[in-house]
């Protein structure tokens, strides 16, 4: 039982990755500043030499393997309670696994807030560029969107 109370310690980094995410969301000149320009474009250039090399898309790769590893580990999960004879023995393993399970869903959470997520919590483009937001109506779209249409099938002839 000491074990599964020690593991436990693994909790803490997703809790420090929401931790971060939510200090970023509220201060998005920060993350432009440090994350954005500093921090992220290391990290996207590492994945990318990496993933030049393969032959197929790293991100599906990775979706399909966490299915499978899914599917996997949970028909692992329950095994924990057929096997051992003792019930004591069967509720340790059962919730050991289980655990694991969590602290690996955890890692990968966290993990995905530091490569990936904090770009949510940059500055607007708005802000960037200078525009000045402002709100249309449902009809100005509608109309932009015929008007985009209309130019896009005369485009298309030429081409």
């Amino acid at each position: 039982m000491k074990k599964l109370l020690k593991r436990s310690l693994y909790f803490l980094l997703p809790l420090a990755a929401y931790v971060l995410y939510e200090l970023c969301h509220k201060n998005p000149y920060l993350t432009e500043k440090i994350y954005s320009s500093q921090i992220y474009p290391v990290l996207s250039g590492i994945f990318s030499y990496i993933a030049k090399y393969l032959p197929f898309s790293l991100a599906e790769f990775l979706i399909y393997a966490a299915v499978i590893f899914a599917i996997i580990y949970l028909i692992y999960i329950f095994a924990a309670l057929f096997r051992k004879k003792d019930f004591k023995d069967r509720i340790y393993h059962f919730c050991y696994r289980l655990q694991t399970l969590a602290i690996i869903c955890g890692s990968v959470y966290a993990f995905f807030v530091l490569f990936w997520s904090l770009n949510y919590a940059r500055m607007p483009l708005v802000t960037h560029m200078g525009y000045e937001a402002s709100l249309y109506s449902a009809e100005e779209l509608g109309n932009l969107t015929f008007k985009l249409i209309d130019r896009a099938n005369e485009m298309r002839q030429i081409v």
